[in-house]
């Protein structure tokens, strides 16, 4: 995958986020429970036993109308709102329905801004640690200008340490971070 189709992709995704949430604000939706509701069809979408459901979306090659039809027949399965069926037709119908959870990121982001808070991904090896873990929550509330929503991750392919993960921003502190950049300092020199 090329730059140019990964930044094309967020500048696509963050245009149809701004679009949705300038319509939900103007319907007076609440736009908290949009984000729930969405992120709850975007898991489903992640799950295996929903492989037709998963075609709908990812499968690049199946003609709009045919997926503008399906949907139409199982929406109300998933007891979406009406604007959050207003999205997902939206984007299917112009053929960009791989992208929903893209464009769901990006509205989550912008409704966290909007409200003051940002989310903050917490991965670490060990998420039994909890000690260290609210050390680290602490260190990252005291440091932070919007109020942190916190993930958190067990990666243990990290090694130690902790990575980071806000807004478009990474901090890696992650043992495994520190030998990847020892090992390009040592092959570059």
């Amino acid at each position: 995958m090329s730059i140019e189709f990964v930044i094309r992709k967020l500048l696509i995704s963050r245009h149809y986020a701004e679009a949705f949430v300038s319509y939900a604000l103007s319907v007076n939706a609440d736009l908290k429970l949009v984000c729930v509701e969405l992120r709850g069809f975007c898991d489903i979408l992640k799950d295996v036993s929903f492989t037709k459901l998963n075609m709908l979306f990812m499968n690049r090659t199946m003609p709009i109308f045919l997926k503008t039809k399906m949907w139409q027949k199982i929406y109300k399965f998933f007891n979406l709102s009406d604007i959050s069926n207003a999205l997902i037709s939206a984007v299917i119908n112009n053929g960009r329905s791989e992208l929903i959870e893209d464009i769901l990121n990006s509205v989550e982001e912008f409704f966290s801004k909007k409200s003051g808070h940002t989310k903050v991904s917490i991965t670490v090896a060990n998420l039994a640690d909890t000690k260290a873990l609210e050390s680290i929550k602490r260190e990252i509330s005291k440091n932070m200008k919007l109020v942190p929503i916190f993930e958190c991750i067990e990666d243990k392919s990290i090694l130690g340490g902790v990575v980071v993960a806000w807004d478009s921003n990474i901090l890696d502190m992650s043992v495994r971070g520190k030998l990847n950049r020892l090992v390009n300092f040592i092959t570059q020199s």
